[in-house]
């Protein structure tokens, strides 16, 4: 009972300018990974841990319309706004509404993970004698995160995105139960890093590890692995009896087809994949492993996705191919149009693993479409290339990798 009436607080403001241009005139936590907005992530998961008194802490009005009509209603709910940037006066705002006077717990709202990683963290506090709880996950690239440093089952120190590799390769998991008063240091100018270094001196704070399950959505190409990891999850399909299959069509391996969606003749779908609600996808079109196309998505006649995420209202024109790409919100990709996705050797971008093809190993990255853009028929975009927001790309262009 003691954990059900835990005081929580979701993190879901900030403008997410490295999801950019995906984040543009779209609320980060609003963008969707299959089938869900990422907002939905933590918060179904705390639904399903039994903690239901939650303050979000938002900075856009849409967050506030989609989470009062999604989660109004099942969840104990208060919105409140943080007004200056910074995690630390997000945190600070959403402590002094929720009114909490001991420990809280403390979730990023932007980390897709398994509910069992909130029953650890939760687990872990209430069975010892602690003043806080750090879930901690194992992590292949460092630069991009907080990594942990322990001391006799003890938190030592957490060092902010490191240059060079260290002796831990344990970062942050983005859900924490911590003293209230963590918001004292931020009155004194602390950062929260700063802050849990102080803490770490003073009091007993312990990791929940998990292994699961779980991303950090901070980059466009986030998006891909989260479709990744949670198509993955899918252990058989799951058609919608209102969705309409030709029966010309090829379905193979687990997918989930929404309502009202629409698969025409000779078109081929191999999953895991997720097909929403209101989709179409033409005639002799190739919808391959690990792509979700999202609410009122529109796939051409004969064009190929590969491990894609198309966002809600987004096209693909006829004939097109796109692999390893992020098509924004209402962005349209014309006919014949073609994305390379094998990063050159050499370059790297953070968070982009490398996979064994045929004992070699490389690196694939596509486009990032933003938010509205339109590029026109026939345009090739180089690995890594991105569409800025509602911009325009006239046909047959060539468009080269920007740096990421």
């Amino acid at each position: 009972m003691i954990g059900r009436r835990l005081k929580t607080i979701v993190l879901a403001g900030g403008p997410g300018i490295n999801m950019r241009p995906l984040s543009d005139g779209i609320p980060k936590v609003l963008l969707k990974v299959a089938g869900k907005s990422i907002i939905d992530y933590p918060l179904s998961s705390l639904k399903e841990t039994g903690i239901t008194d939650i303050t979000v802490v938002i900075s856009d009005k849409m967050v506030e319309e989609y989470i009062e009509s999604k989660w109004g209603r099942s969840l104990d709910i208060s919105i409140v706004y943080q007004e200056k940037k910074g995690i630390e006066e997000a945190i600070k705002v959403g402590i002094e509404a929720s009114n909490v006077r001991e420990n809280v717990m403390i979730v990023y709202g932007d980390v897709i993970t398994s509910t069992n990683a909130y029953s650890v963290v939760l687990d872990a506090y209430l069975s010892t004698n602690v003043d806080g709880v750090v879930l901690t996950v194992p992590l292949g690239q460092y630069e991009t995160y907080g990594i942990i440093l322990w001391e006799n089952g003890l938190l030592k120190k957490i060092v902010e995105k490191p240059v060079t590799p260290q002796e831990s390769s344990m970062a942050v998991g983005g859900v924490f139960i911590l003293p209230v008063d963590i918001r004292d240091h931020f009155e004194r100018g602390h950062t929260i890093t700063e802050a849990l270094n102080i803490m770490a001196r003073e009091r007993k704070i312990i990791s929940a590890f998990w292994s699961g399950i779980w991303i950090d959505v901070g980059f466009p190409w986030d998006i891909l692995e989260a479709n990744r990891l949670i198509l993955r999850q899918i252990r058989e399909s799951r058609i919608s009896s209102r969705a309409t299959i030709e029966n010309t069509a090829v379905i193979k391996g687990p997918i989930v087809v929404e309502d009202n969606a629409y698969i025409d003749h000779y078109a081929v779908i191999k999953g895991p994949a997720y097909i929403g609600p209101n989709t179409f996808i033409g005639m002799g079109s190739f919808i391959r492993e690990f792509t979700s196309v999202e609410e009122g998505a529109v796939i051409g006649a004969h064009a190929e996705a590969r491990r894609c995420s198309l966002q809600p209202e987004s096209s693909i024109g006829s004939s097109a191919f796109i692999g390893d790409t992020v098509v924004g919100y209402k962005a349209s990709i014309g006919p014949n149009v073609v994305t390379l996705n094998v990063l050159p050797s050499g370059v790297k971008i953070s968070r982009v693993t490398p996979i064994r093809v045929r004992g070699k190993s490389i690196a694939k990255l596509g486009g990032i479409i933003g938010t509205e853009a339109k590029v026109g028929a026939g345009s090739i975009l180089y690995p890594g290339a991105v569409i800025r927001a509602y911009s325009w790309i006239p046909p047959l262009s060539i468009i080269e990798r920007e740096e990421l």
